[in-house]
C-alpha cells in the first residue's frame, strides 16, 4: 500500500512539474510577443507530438529565409532555439546542451531558466545563456 502512495506521489509531483514547465513556456511565449513585433513566434504544444527537435519557444526574426545551394529560397528559418526551464535548481548548462542538441543548423541555440522562491516574479531570477561565439555573432549583426 505505501508502495502505491509513492508511485501516486510522484505522479502527481511530475504533472505539477510540467504544468509549471507549460506555463512557465506559454509566459515566455507571451513575453517575446510583447516584445519583438513582426518576428514569427508560433505556440508552445508541438513538442508534445514528438520529436526532440522540437524547441520549448521558436523565435523566427522578420525576413529570415533559408537559401539552398543554388540561391533559391527554400522557407523560413527558425533564428533561435529557445529552452526553458523552472524550478528549484534548474541546470542552465543541461537546458543550453539540450537547445544545441536539438536545434537545426540555422538556428542559435538559447537557454532561459527561472528559479523558484521568495522572489521568482523578479526578472533577475530568470536568466538567458547563450554560447559566446553565437552572442558575438548576434552583436556583429546588430551593429552592421
Amino acid at each position: 500500500m505505501a508502495r502505491r502512495k509513492l508511485k501516486t506521489a510522484k505522479a502527481k509531483r511530475g504533472r505539477t512539474a510540467r504544468a509549471k514547465g507549460i506555463k512557465f513556456e506559454n509566459e515566455m511565449i507571451a513575453h517575446f510577443r510583447a516584445n519583438l513585433e513582426g518576428w514569427t513566434i508560433p505556440d508552445r504544444g508541438l513538442q508534445c507530438r514528438g520529436g526532440r527537435e522540437l524547441p520549448d519557444v521558436s523565435l523566427t526574426a522578420p525576413g529570415r529565409f533559408v537559401h539552398d545551394s543554388k540561391g533559391v529560397t527554400c522557407g523560413w528559418a527558425q533564428a533561435y532555439h529557445v529552452e526553458t526551464k523552472v524550478g528549484q535548481a534548474p541546470n542552465l548548462r543541461h537546458a543550453l546542451a539540450q537547445a544545441n542538441r536539438d536545434r537545426n543548423p540555422h538556428a542559435v541555440a538559447i537557454a532561459i531558466c527561472r528559479w523558484n522562491g521568495k522572489n521568482q516574479n523578479d526578472p533577475a531570477e530568470t536568466l538567458c545563456c547563450l554560447a559566446l561565439e553565437d552572442l558575438i555573432d548576434l552583436l556583429r549583426e546588430a551593429h552592421s
